[in-house]
């Protein structure tokens, strides 16, 4: 059997696939929610393994994404100007391999082909109508909300996109951008490992990694503290002189 990294997976238009008894089923449902305007399939030996659909309807557009391995569905809610890379989003996320919980924040690959850069969502608690019972609503993360803590990000998320519309940090198609998101993560996990009074060894570990990453000249460019990390990058020194 090929292992997953030998295997040569395409994405491809409609009018490229034959469409499986599990793509068509997602396909009704998406028209179900509204009028199907696009689609995105990814293919092994010319056989779906995962597909997305963009529905208008409404002010935004929602992302109906499935694979053949799970039984899970993903949904999202965008504008239209971001449905293409949302759909590339919603197929990583439905073929990672894992169940999503709702209530959690999970890290996903960056797909080639998307257009912003996102590698962190959070998986809502919200239901929308059309959803069936193991579906899930996930939101793409800015990089001022990255945390390990479902609470937090829950919280951010409420106040800057009560309608959970997944959309892209500003800075996101900035070099270093990547990093950065990474370096709010894990400063905000050194907090979280302090409340816990966590092993000092673990707590400097992830002290040395942050500032390894703060050596990245264009990940200083993009520093802008959010307001419960300001008082930790000063004390680590994390500061633009």
């Amino acid at each position: 059997m090929a292992k997953q990294s030998d295997i040569d997976f395409r994405v491809v238009a409609e009018g490229d696939v034959v469409e499986s008894s599990g793509s068509l089923e997602a396909r009704e449902s998406a028209r179900r929610l509204g009028d199907v305007e696009g689609s995105s399939y990814t293919t092994f030996e010319g056989h779906p393994v995962a597909w997305a659909f963009d529905v208008a309807g409404g002010e935004y557009h929602r992302i109906l994404a499935g694979a053949a391995s799970s039984e899970q569905r993903v949904l999202l809610i965008v504008d239209a100007d971001h449905a293409f890379t949302a759909m590339l989003y919603g197929k990583a996320l439905v073929s990672s391999g894992e169940t999503l919980t709702p209530h959690s924040v999970v890290l996903v690959d960056i797909p080639p082909e998307a257009s912003w850069h996102c590698d962190s969502f959070y998986v809502s608690r919200e239901r929308l109508d059309g959803m069936r019972d193991n579906d899930v609503l996930v939101v793409a993360l800015h990089a001022h909300e990255c945390s390990p803590s479902a609470d937090t990000v829950e919280a951010a998320i409420e106040r800057r996109t009560p309608d959970l519309v997944s959309s892209p940090d500003p800075r996101a198609t900035e070099a270093g951008f990547a990093q950065w998101m990474k370096l709010v993560r894990v400063l905000r996990r050194v907090l979280r490992l302090r409340e816990l009074d966590a092993p000092e060894i673990i707590i400097a570990n992830d002290v040395e990694l942050a500032k390894k990453i703060w050596t990245n000249h264009d990940v200083r460019a993009l520093a802008s503290w959010p307001d419960d990390l300001r008082s930790i990058a000063t004390e680590l020194g994390l500061v633009i002189p």
